[in-house]
């Protein structure tokens, strides 16, 4: 004799089901995205990935490579995008300091290079200059004539300016910015030699963009900025050592500087060179 579930014992049995689903795909096995296009990140990430972009053009002034980079947002006109993007950050308390002037001048520079017209330019120009005034005289008194003695001209205090064909000078970060928490070696036969860094804020887990790194050795020097690959995370960036040479990682605003060496290593997978990851967090909240 066959046995029939009640409805309720379908629904009570059909409802746990779901829970436990749910619970592992949520909790216990999560769905982690990769290589996630620019295309498909929010403002916040797009915007992110713009200043990343512009920062490394300033540098390298490789207009060909920028542009690759933002067509990755899928955008119909991305020079645009950080035309406009550059505006909203003037208008905003970002360019209330050193980071944030250099940042949207580097945006700037990036759009105007191919025509964008911009309100950054405007926004964050340099203030009048003072001329320096004189002692008055009135009509017809004579003007004393005072000879031999050297005069001084009084120098205008200057403020931030932008010239779209100067090369950005950058501002040096404050030391200490940045305490370096550790450095891990591996090894692995598909990322062979490999440095990976991460810069987080405060807390610790949030990724930062845009921040300067120089990898220095005996025969090369490379500057590359974080968040090139936001789909590694937004403070995310690598380079890619010569197996058998010596580095040091410089990164803007931290005292230390930590040695690495590309030596040969094995694996269960079979033999490779060093990799190393090493962490960053920011200890001075800007």
């Amino acid at each position: 004799m066959i046995r029939r579930l009640s409805p309720l014992t379908f629904l009570v049995g059909l409802a746990i089901g779901l829970g436990v689903g749910l619970y592992y795909a949520w909790l216990v096995n999560p769905v982690i995205l990769t290589e996630i296009s620019p295309s498909r990140m929010n403002q916040d990430d797009k915007q992110r990935y713009a200043i990343a972009v512009s920062l490394t053009y300033a540098e390298d002034h490789d207009l060909v490579e920028a542009a690759t980079r933002l067509s990755n947002l899928g955008l119909d006109d991305p020079f645009q995008y950080v035309a406009d993007t550059a505006c909203n950050l003037a208008r905003s308390s970002f360019a209330s300091s050193t980071t944030g002037l250099v940042t949207i001048r580097s945006m700037t520079t990036l759009a105007t290079s191919q025509g964008k017209q911009t309100c950054a330019s405007t926004l964050i120009a340099a203030p009048a200059t003072r001329t320096p005034i004189g002692p008055s005289t009135t009509p017809g008194t004579p003007t004393p004539v005072v000879t031999d003695v050297p005069t001084k001209t009084a120098s205008p205090t200057l403020g931030p300016t932008y010239t779209p064909a100067t090369p950005i000078v950058r501002t040096a970060v404050p030391s200490s910015d940045f305490t370096l928490i550790g450095v891990r070696t591996f090894c692995d036969v598909k990322t062979p030699g490999t440095i990976d860094i991460n810069v987080y804020d405060v807390d610790g887990k949030t990724g930062l963009p845009g921040i300067q790194i120089q990898v220095v050795g005996a025969s090369t020097q490379d500057t590359f900025y974080t968040g090139l690959k936001p789909e590694q995370g937004d403070g995310f960036a690598d380079f890619r050592m010569t197996s058998g040479e010596s580095y040091t990682i410089v990164l803007a605003g931290a005292d230390q500087k930590p040695d690495v060496q590309a030596s040969d290593c094995s694996s269960k997978q079979g033999k490779s060179v060093t990799s190393y990851e090493a962490d960053y967090r920011r200890t001075i909240k800007p």
